[in-house]
């Protein structure tokens, strides 16, 4: 519950720019943890002489969570929190109250049939501390387990005048608070996901890439850090863009890219698309495998990024090499022929390099490769390549 004291100025809801700062600083405050504390000052400086305080309260009365608070004297808050939240006649039932829609105290009162001034509250708590009870209530969420609401309380009368310019300055507000609330607690939600998809990423020994709709970086995983800093394959351009050794690299990575970003656009099932990524002299190259972004993330355990479009896996030929050692020949009856030949293609090579590598005939490197598309069920080598980098533990840091 927010509160605040009164104003005997110019109707604030007429005043574009105090409502303006209001309402702006109740959708930042889901940008920091001192945002709700920002957006009670804000509040305080729109009606002077205000006490602030931003509580969530359980659906019975007991302990509230005091978010921000402004202008409250620290014993009363105390006080308050300790032992009259408990008591308070209004949140006893405040589930009458509808939600988005401002209340007064004295008009809840009577409509309820309470006896505020006979209750243990005013006596004890309002009385002693020469304070009244008028209020202006809404009530933005409830639930079974809690409720939080905005009030402004003064400790004196409010002119009708003053009254209904609150009642429609918290009437404007409600919907902008409402979807504040519901953003914040997205991101409370997202932030621990993200954290722990980002921790999972660093302890692959593969450099991940995530890239944005624009093709610009999104996240780099520990691995690729490293490699981008080296500079050794792969490298960033000023406008975070991904840059092979020379040009013609450079655009093939840049067209598979642009291949899986139109993808994701439209939702549609792509394979990735391999890229050699040629590395300094004497140097094995890097095979980069580009990927869309499934729309909600999910597929890749890497839920809330929302402007997360491609993803890019590279790795060594020492790591292609090492995961698909046993795993391919075992999973899927490979000859150990099929498999070393396997194993270059992986590594970016054409069929005529790994031919070459292999010292085989040209011919039978593509009787060899017929044979393991049938086995793996690929219908092309990019297919291939994908399943080569998913193999178990082919990623992992050791």
């Amino acid at each position: 519950m927010i509160s605040a004291g009164r104003t005997r100025h110019r109707p604030i809801d007429r005043d574009p720019d105090i409502v303006g700062r209001v309402i702006g600083a109740a959708y930042e405050a889901v940008s920091s943890p001192q945002g709700w504390q920002d957006f009670a000052d804000a509040l305080s400086a729109a009606i002077p002489s205000a006490r602030i305080s931003f509580f969530v309260h359980g659906r019975v009365p007991g302990i509230p969570s005091i978010l921000a608070q402004a202008g409250w004297n620290p014993i009363d808050l105390r006080d308050y929190r300790d032992h009259f939240a408990r008591v308070n006649p209004f949140l006893k039932l405040a589930h009458h109250v509808p939600i988005g829609v401002p209340e007064t105290s004295h008009g809840f009162a009577r409509r309820m049939g309470m006896d505020i001034e006979g209750s243990e509250y005013f006596n004890d708590y309002v009385r002693p501390r020469r304070r009244n009870w008028n209020a202006i209530a809404l009530v933005l969420e409830r639930n079974e387990r809690s409720m939080t609401a905005l009030s402004v309380v003064s400790d004196e009368l409010l002119s009708t005048a003053e009254t209904r310019s609150l009642c429609r300055l918290f009437a404007g507000l409600a919907p902008h608070m409402q979807r504040a609330l519901a953003l914040d607690r997205r991101l409370a939600g997202i932030a621990p996901a993200g954290r722990a998809a980002t921790a999972v990423l660093d302890r692959l020994a593969a450099a991940i890439v995530v890239l944005n709709d624009d093709a610009s970086l999104h996240l780099a995983n520990r691995a690729a850090e490293t490699l981008l800093q080296a500079g050794d394959g792969l490298t960033l351009s000023r406008e975070g863009q991904l840059r092979g050794q020379d040009p013609g690299v450079t655009a093939r990575l840049g067209l598979a890219i642009e291949r899986a970003i139109a993808a994701h656009r439209l939702g549609a099932v792509d394979q990735g698309t391999s890229v050699t990524l040629r590395r300094g002299p004497g140097r094995q190259p890097l095979s980069a495998l580009v990927l869309p972004m499934p729309r909600d993330g999910s597929r890749f355990g890497y839920s809330g990024d929302e402007g997360a479009a491609a993803m890019v896996v590279i790795a060594g030929t020492d790591q292609i090499r090492a995961s698909v050692a046993g795993w391919l020949q075992e999973r899927f009856r490979l000859t150990p022929a099929e498999q070393r030949l396997v194993e270059c293609l992986a590594t970016g090579m054409r069929l005529e390099e790994a031919a070459g590598r292999l010292a085989i005939s040209r011919e039978t490197a593509r009787t060899r490769l017929k044979q393991v598309m049938i086995k793996t069920e690929c219908d092309r080598q990019s297919e291939l390549v994908r399943l080569v980098l998913s193999a178990p533990g082919s990623l992992l840091t050791r």
